[in-house]
């Protein structure tokens, strides 16, 4: 199990996602943030405090948590789940990608109409914070990850161990 908060635990098994809840991502992050409340998946983990990130499970549910985003990044590697930085302080459990695509307007166009659609319906995951979307990452539970990391440089911190750059930096700091 994964403290999360002042009184709040995940279960590593539906662990998926880790979103901060900061000003460059504020946007995104909160439309998706509403639409999962208006389905009644949404769960507070905090007793006092901002909403400082967000934990998205494997079964759709978004749990609220005061602690910063780094700091759960830091507990879930402890418990040893991998977890791949997909930009802008978002990081996603490694185990549950189903595939990464380009995104490419001419080749994958089936799949654009459909990320289109899913953006309009706030029910894809942006982490873009305003850049150009460069790949697609599905989970296996169905959700859409939109980042603005090619998918080459994502496949390469998979291989370097998911947490790159920055964000050791970040967790270090921490420890």
């Amino acid at each position: 199990m994964l403290h999360i908060g002042q009184r709040g635990y995940v279960s590593t098994d539906t662990f998926l996602m880790i979103l901060p809840f900061h000003y460059t991502c504020s946007r995104n992050t909160y439309k998706f943030y509403k639409k999962r409340a208006q389905e009644d998946k949404v769960f507070s983990a905090k007793t006092k405090g901002k909403r400082q990130s967000l934990i998205l499970t494997t079964s759709g549910r978004l749990l609220i948590s005061a602690i910063i985003p780094e700091t759960i990044l830091k507990r879930a590697l402890q418990e040893g789940l991998q977890m791949l930085n997909v930009g802008h302080g978002f990081y996603i459990n490694v185990n549950e990608i189903d595939f990464i695509l380009p995104f490419n307007i001419k080749s994958n166009s089936f799949y654009i109409n459909a990320i289109k659609e899913k953006r309009l319906d706030d029910e894809l995951i942006d982490t873009t914070a305003g850049k150009t979307p460069r790949s697609i990452i599905v989970t296996k539970s169905g959700e859409g990850v939109l980042s603005s990391i090619t998918p080459q440089t994502l496949v390469r911190r998979l291989k370097n161990g998911g947490v790159s750059g920055q964000a050791k930096d970040q967790v270090q700091k921490i420890n």
